[in-house]
């Protein structure tokens, strides 16, 4: 059976064996059933497989790739209020509701691990769209202080996009997620999230944000005027992360 020549041409391939239909007359309504389950199972493997490649192309780092909602730990009550809440954020947004998810708490607490776990269902997940068509989320990973850097290039004039620019292109991802907010180096971080909430709140967005800080500092530092831009038509879910021990000092120590 001759396939694909160097020039990506299809040679002499015997194309009336893929549309024999004599080999499906005598099959039974069972065997029909059957063979198209297991074509559909087939295509929404491949899908799910390009997905999960797609996922990886989000910004999210390879010690953060293997994190999902399903291995996330859930031994303490904090660790099972964390994994409630990220499951109510994630049926607000399916179900097409704006909605803004704050984890705050020190290092070590899991925040980043769930929130990548939210952003990958999110990838693997069908929205609903006007028309009724089969449409993905689109989600994007980034720190605050990358998104800072990132915008503060735009001041030069060899920076190939505008401030507006980078704000506009991910303004329209689905589901974002901002972590490390407060590391940022800059005087001015929390003018950019300011710049860059408020795009998001006005195309209707939702995201997620991971910072060390306490509740008091974060709100005082994100002030009024970006809190009413998080806590849109009250769709804010802000959870103060305690009584988790640092698995990743944990982790170290047995080493």
């Amino acid at each position: 059976m001759e396939t694909l020549d160097k020039n990506g041409h299809f040679d002499d391939f015997p194309f009336e064996q893929l549309f024999n239909l004599s080999a499906f007359e005598n099959m039974t309504t069972e065997e029909i059933a059957e063979r198209d389950k297991y074509f559909k199972e087939q295509e929404e493997k491949q899908e799910r497989e390009r997905r999960l490649n797609a996922f990886k192309h989000c910004g999210i780092g390879e010690l953060y790739q293997n994190c999902d909602l399903h291995n996330f730990r859930t031994e303490l009550p904090m660790q099972q209020r964390m994994i409630s809440s990220a499951r109510q954020f994630f049926a607000r947004v399916t179900h097409g509701q704006s909605s803004n998810l704050a984890l705050l708490g020190n290092a070590g607490q899991g925040k980043t691990h769930l929130a990548v776990g939210l952003l990958k269902e999110f990838a693997l997940s069908i929205k609903k769209t006007e028309y009724g068509l089969n449409q993905y989320f689109t989600v994007f990973y980034t720190t605050s202080k990358d998104l800072c850097d990132m915008l503060y290039k735009t001041q030069s004039f060899s920076y190939g996009k505008s401030w507006d620019r980078i704000l506009n292109d991910l303004a329209f991802y689905d589901v974002v997620v901002i972590d490390e907010i407060g590391k940022a180096t800059i005087c001015n971080e929390f003018e950019c999230l300011f710049s860059f909430f408020d795009k998001r709140m006005q195309n209707l967005k939702s995201s997620i944000l991971c910072s060390n800080l306490s509740f008091e500092d974060f709100s005082t530092k994100m002030t009024n005027y970006g809190m009413s831009r998080l806590n849109i038509d009250g769709n804010l879910c802000l959870l103060n992360i305690v009584n988790i021990p640092d698995f990743r000092q944990n982790k170290q120590s047995l080493k």
